[in-house]
């Protein structure tokens, strides 16, 4: 017969801040004051003094995490706008231009854009970007096509420049969010501990003990990073089928991004608990991708599964909704 942990034997700080380092901010700064106004208590004063380092530097990170999160969001926000642009103006510019030189039927123009606007309009970002070098490659002999050529040399720059950034915040936040998560870790032990020094202390009037913990931000715990944003960090233990736990509609657009180094795959269900399918598709690490619904499942789907199939290595996706 299979035994239940004890629930005395799980520390539930920790598990209620699991992605979430939003709500740790608050329960730890709320445990730090707490503990200080009864500081006059020799056994709390201890508890306080031993917890307030621990607090002050979870908040430094913490902050810093933030700042750096503002600035990666902002420069993600500059590649996403750029994409959009090439998808709905610039390709149909430099269209009807290489059009002008060239009829649609044409071999030149078979021969610069044989699919015409599609391979722009779809596919990861560095095959997108791809695709662009070989456009402009394509064109770059070509004297009558000379400020096409230029515009989208242009485009190619800009638009690698705010990639180069993004990746670069990307990788720094990477670097930050392991040093944040070890803080609020260090924190939420140390209020796992207070927690037995308090049960000890008021044994008999254990009532006493709920006003060092935010009981009502602890219960209603989320798996959203941050509740003013449209950002997700889903963590998949090895060899798991993971529910992304986020809310959605039809034409909802997903940008994820496999913050791991493992293979990651997605899909989506009309149920909670919906099979993996045969085939679902694979988000490599640190590959970035723009997904439709459509893309992922049956119309009309209302939850988003996350697969790692790696035997010993956590997986983490994060997803901005578009």
């Amino acid at each position: 017969m299979e035994t239940q942990d004890w629930i005395y034997s799980r520390n539930q700080f920790d598990n209620a801040t699991i992605n979430n380092y939003k709500l740790a901010d608050l329960i730890t700064k709320q445990h730090d004051i707490a503990l200080q106004q009864d500081n006059t208590d020799t056994v709390i004063l201890s508890m306080y003094n031993n917890f307030h380092p621990f607090r002050i530097n979870f908040s430094k990170e913490y902050v810093s995490w933030m700042t750096m999160k503002a600035s990666r969001k902002s420069s993600t926000r500059k590649v996403e706008n750029m994409m959009i642009e090439l998808l709905s103006n610039k390709i149909e510019e430099w269209d009807i231009k290489i059009q002008g030189v060239y009829r649609q039927d044409s071999v030149k123009y078979i021969a610069i854009l044989p699919n015409r606007r599609k391979p722009f309009q779809k596919g990861s970002y560095e095959v997108r970007i791809s695709r662009l070098k070989s456009l402009a490659e394509s064109i770059e002999k070509d004297t009558l096509l000379k400020d096409v050529n230029d515009d989208i040399i242009l485009f190619i720059t800009e638009i690698e420049n705010a990639r180069n950034s993004q990746m670069g915040l990307r990788e720094s936040l990477r670097k930050q969010s392991l040093k944040v998560d070890t803080a609020k870790i260090a924190c939420v032990e140390l209020m796992y501990a207070n927690l037995g020094g308090l049960i000890q202390k008021f044994y008999k009037t254990p009532k006493e003990i709920e006003r060092y913990f935010n009981l009502e931000a602890i219960r209603s715990h989320s798996n959203k990073i941050n509740e003013d944003t449209d950002e997700f960090a889903v963590k998949i233990p090895p060899i798991t089928t993971q529910e992304a736990g986020i809310m959605f509609v039809e034409n909802t657009k997903f940008l994820m991004f496999n913050n791991s180094s493992v293979d990651l795959y997605v899909y989506t269900g009309l149920e909670n608990d919906s099979p993996n399918p045969t085939q679902m598709l694979c988000i490599a690490p640190d590959e970035e991708r723009e997904l439709s619904l459509s893309e992922m499942g049956m119309p009309g789907s209302r939850f988003l599964f996350i697969v790692n199939k790696d035997k010993s290595s956590e997986g983490e996706m994060v997803i901005n909704l578009v």
